[in-house]
């Protein structure tokens, strides 16, 4: 029977060749979640910021 392999004639670099592909796609994967957490991140920095900014404002009035 047929081993169900692509590549013809090279058994091992087909395989090889697959798995760059497939760590390249794992990276690419990897780098998608970095950056999708790093604008959430972000975000949170700016909430945060905006937050301390109330309070600032709001302990100035108090002290009038």
């Amino acid at each position: 029977g047929g081993c169900g392999q692509d590549g013809a004639g090279r058994s091992g670099q087909g395989d090889v060749e697959k798995e760059k592909d497939l760590l390249s796609v794992k990276k690419a994967r990897e780098l998608e979640t970095i950056v999708a957490d790093m604008s959430y991140l972000n975000k949170t920095k700016s909430q945060m910021i905006w937050l301390l900014k109330q309070v600032i404002t709001a302990e100035k009035n108090l002290k009038r």
